[in-house]
């Protein structure tokens, strides 16, 4: 696992943010609508409920995908961690699993900035010299 994949799990959770603020925004503004009443109508007004409820539909699918490609990534970065010291996994996983910026990983685990990147440079490599084998 290299480190682009690593990043690419912290983007899958913001991802999975930004899907589900758009569902969330898109069923407020059709109960906010002055013409729903839940009831179904003969006229625009339900055909553009209609449309609206498949863009749901549609946006919980690709957000499931995306949940789904998050929970197989977790699953690898859980893989390449695991044989690696306790200091270095914990760096890992507050730095690609929990999210926390370089500043926040340092002072979590008592260590300089500098000394946080010193140690991820050395799990980057273990982790080439793994994949290589």
């Amino acid at each position: 696992m290299n480190k682009e994949e690593l990043k690419e799990y912290r983007f899958l959770g913001k991802e999975i943010d930004l899907l589900e603020e758009e569902i969330k925004q898109i069923r407020a503004s059709i109960l906010a609508s002055p013409n729903f009443d839940g009831m179904p109508k003969g006229n625009n007004i339900s055909d553009l409920t209609g449309n609206t409820a498949i863009k749901i539909a549609d946006l919980e699918i690709k957000l499931q995908a995306v949940i789904d490609k998050m929970i197989n990534t977790r699953g690898q970065i859980e893989r390449s961690i695991e044989t690696l010291p306790a200091d270095e996994r914990l760096l890992m996983r507050y730095r690609y699993i929990e999210g926390m910026s370089w500043e926040e990983t340092a002072v979590a685990m008592h260590y300089s900035w500098q000394h946080t990147h010193r140690i991820h440079s050395r799990v980057l490599q273990k982790m080439r010299v793994y994949e290589s084998t």
